[in-house]
């Protein structure tokens, strides 16, 4: 069984040797009850919002210091997956930051994902320093678990799934799928699992709702046989094989 801990620190902008410690602390104690993986708010590193402050070059300065001293407090808690936020540097033509979630194990960076839809209303301006991170699902594997990451509105994006649902996707093999499913109502079995297997790995589209939506499309659809095979297909069984199929070669 997978154990998570949360831990709902209150960090303080600019703080991070301050914000650093209290992750730590929360670290120590997840440690000491045999917790897997301890999660943290976004952008823990700094706090949330740091705003213009990321325009200094000072303390630019500081958070790649904090990110090397917050990779060392991590190897203070042996084998412990650290799920933290920070600004990391985006390369490239864009905003010189991307909003990031890093996780970390024994002091160094095992998986690292970038938000992708940046609020830009009312007390929000992400997009005035941050570059939206490519559009990808980060998924790890913690023992028999697979485990996917995302920050905040990234888990809100509705567009995906009525892209799919309309066929719009841009993905000429997946929208002829879903046009045949509107019309005929049905597809042969590999055509379904790949359109669940785009749902939920590019699209990063929970299995439930797409499901619930396939069950209406499909004539034949049976719930015994079909619910556990979509989330099979989905790869949230911990069980079985993850399978990413391919939407333009098949």
């Amino acid at each position: 069984m997978l154990r998570i801990t949360v831990a709902q620190i209150n960090p303080t902008i600019g703080d991070m040797q301050g914000n650093i410690a209290l992750m730590l602390n929360a670290a120590r104690t997840a440690h000491d009850q045999c917790t897997h993986l301890v999660v943290f708010p976004e952008m823990s590193l700094t706090a949330y919002y740091p705003g213009d402050l990321l325009d200094d070059t000072r303390f630019q300065a500081r958070i790649e210091l904090g990110l090397h001293e917050l990779k060392l407090a991590s190897r203070e808690t042996p084998d412990l997956l650290w799920v933290a936020g920070a600004p990391t540097r985006h390369t490239g033509v864009g905003k010189p930051f991307h909003n990031t979630l890093l996780v970390i194990q024994n002091g160094k960076v095992v998986l690292q994902y970038a938000k992708q839809l940046l609020p830009t209303y009312g007390i929000f301006d992400e997009r005035r320093h941050f570059e939206p991170g490519p559009d990808i699902a980060r998924v790890l594997r913690i023992g028999a678990t697979q485990v996917g990451f995302m920050i905040c509105e990234d888990g809100w994006n509705d567009a995906h799934f009525a892209a799919l649902t309309s066929a719009r996707t841009g993905w000429p093999m997946v929208d002829a799928c879903v046009v045949m499913l509107h019309e005929t109502g049905w597809l042969n079995f590999r055509m379904r699992a790949m359109l669940v297997s785009v749902a939920a790995y590019p699209l990063w589209q929970d299995w439930r709702p797409v499901g619930q939506w396939l069950a209406t499309q499909f004539l034949d659809y049976e719930p015994g046989i079909h619910w556990s095979q979509l989330q099979m297909q989905s790869g949230t069984t911990g069980i079985n094989t993850t399978r990413v199929y391919n939407p333009i070669k098949q």
